[in-house]
């Protein structure tokens, strides 16, 4: 339940930036985070983490103080423009999160709604858009199975947003095949399907 930062020019070890570092220990004050899920930064270097089981997206400072919230419904990736500074929220369901917080949050990942939310720039933050949006074919798996449902890298440099996204393919192991062999076979077929995808924002 944390973030890790790492000086690329020494030996030293990681170390936390935000969070805690257990599984165990998370929340929602400024202290803790619930499933962080992805991370990035402006051109200022703060520092996005889309906290997903606490529905938000928590802003640091350079130095690891808090210095903004978005409200946001399942935030699974954070993006931002690097050249206006806007905040991309894109939601989706992840796979394999701690048994309480899916209890707590009545979690179905195939059942959360799929949408992408922009946000103006820091210090506002202000909603601006939100539209529904299927990011493709996936796969929630079925057991031993944890992680992002997507992939997806934001392309912020390009004359009008633009993202590439691709859903995870379930590879089934030795357990799945086992585990499923009677009540549900495995359909191999699917898991070819699907592919990278390139999404460009035109005319709104």
């Amino acid at each position: 339940m944390a973030v890790f930062k790492m000086n690329y020019e020494t030996n030293e070890p990681m170390s936390v930036f935000a969070g805690v570092q257990s599984d165990k220990e998370y929340g929602d004050d400024e202290k803790h985070l619930s499933i962080p899920t992805s991370v990035d930064t402006d051109k200022d270097g703060n520092v996005y983490v889309s906290d997903f089981g606490n529905h938000r997206i928590q802003i640091f400072d350079p130095s690891g103080k808090i210095i903004k919230t978005i409200k946001t419904k399942f935030p699974a990736k954070v993006s931002v423009h690097q050249k206006s500074g806007e905040v991309y929220v894109f939601s989706w369901g992840v796979v394999g999160l701690p048994l309480e917080i899916e209890r707590k949050n009545e979690f179905d990942p195939a059942k959360i709604p799929q949408k992408i939310t922009v946000y103006t720039a820091l210090p506002e933050c202000k909603q601006k858009q939100e539209d529904a949006f299927s990011f493709g074919p996936t796969s929630y798996g079925y057991i031993f199975i944890m992680g992002q449902t997507y992939q997806l890298a934001f392309d912020s440099w390009s004359e009008t947003p633009a993202f590439w996204v691709v859903g995870r393919k379930f590879i089934p192991g030795p357990e799945d095949i086992y585990a499923n062999s009677d009540n549900m076979p495995l359909d191999m077929v699917k898991l070819w399907e699907g592919g990278a995808g390139k999404v460009q924002l035109i005319n709104g």
